[in-house]
Parts: C-alpha cells; sequence; structure tokens
C-alpha cells in the first residue's frame, strides 16, 4: 500500500464522499473507461467489500476512501453503518480493533437474536454476558429472556459499544 500515494490516486482516481463511489479518471488498464464505476464485490468470510485494482494491487475501497480524504493509510476503519458496501465518507471511521469490535453484526450463530444471551440448559436459565478489553465479563443467570437483554444492554452502555452493535445482518 505504500508505494500507492495520495497524489497518484487522485490522479487516477475520483471519490465522491458523498455517494462512496470511486470513478475512474483516465481509461485504466485498458479496461475500464473513463468515467466508469472503479471496483468489484469480493466476499470475505461473512462480509462484501469493494475492491480497486490499481497498478497489479487490490485496495478495499473504504481504505481508498480514506487515505483520499486523509493522506495517510488507517490501520483499522469501521463501516459505522455496519454496511461494507457504503462507503460514504460520513459512514467510514478510524478505529482501533477493540472499538470496531464494539460495532459488531448479530453473528449468524446466535440462537437467541440477541448478542451475549444464551440459554444454558443445565440451569434452565438464560444467561448474560459480555466482552471489553479482552476480559469476559459474566452478567448473570435469569429466569427471564428479556432481563438477561435488559442486562446485556445495560452493560454495552457501561462498556462503550456502538448503538448498532448486535443488530441482524
Amino acid at each position: 500500500m505504500k508505494d500507492l500515494t495520495q497524489e497518484r490516486l487522485k490522479e487516477i482516481l475520483d471519490y465522491d464522499a458523498e455517494t462512496g463511489i470511486f470513478t475512474w479518471k483516465s481509461k485504466a488498464s485498458g479496461r475500464a473507461a473513463k468515467g466508469s464505476v472503479a471496483g468489484t464485490v469480493l466476499k470475505v468470510k461473512e462480509k462484501k467489500y469493494i475492491t480497486i485494482g490499481i497498478a497489479g494491487k487490490k485496495y478495499y475501497a473504504h481504505r481508498l476512501a480514506f487515505f483520499w480524504m486523509n493522506g495517510y493509510w488507517p490501520i483499522e476503519i469501521d463501516h459505522e453503518d455496519q454496511d461494507s458496501l457504503n462507503n460514504i465518507w460520513t459512514n467510514i471511521r478510524e478505529v482501533t480493533s477493540e472499538e470496531n469490535s464494539k460495532n459488531a453484526k448479530l453473528s449468524k450463530a446466535s440462537t437467541t437474536g440477541v448478542t451475549g444471551v444464551n440459554w444454558n440448559s443445565q440451569a434452565k436459565k438464560w444467561v448474560a454476558v459480555i466482552c471489553s478489553k479482552g476480559k469476559h465479563h459474566y452478567l448473570g443467570c435469569f429466569e427471564n429472556i428479556h432481563y438477561a437483554v435488559a442486562a446485556r444492554k445495560e452493560a454495552e452502555l457501561l462498556h462503550g459499544f456502538h448503538p448498532n452493535h448486535g443488530r441482524p445482518f
């Protein structure tokens, strides 16, 4: 990534911060016409990202957008609305790995529909847990799922989780 400069990026691509779309400023490697939308969708695990090929290297569009606007490469980026294809400038933010994990979607493996709340068949109760700063916190066992969910949501506020955290796909 360090080979690509912000100046060179701006010579070959335009970025519309309001739409999040990159377009080619000139004909790119004989394939893309001037003014055409740059990038293709790449699926990585459960997420889809837009990638753009420049000089034989693939770049994530959200990282290019950040580089375009700020002139340096971020360590980690979060799509605030959790839509990894939405690269409008107001949706992209530089974060730490921990901050990024505090804005994660609900896991497809969730059986309750709530992150950190599970049924304990041995205790015959709902259990609420949360992980923050690398530590697991047991929030309690509850007779009613609503109390377990309330405990989890309260802990998310206490530990600074993003309001979108745990939203379904």
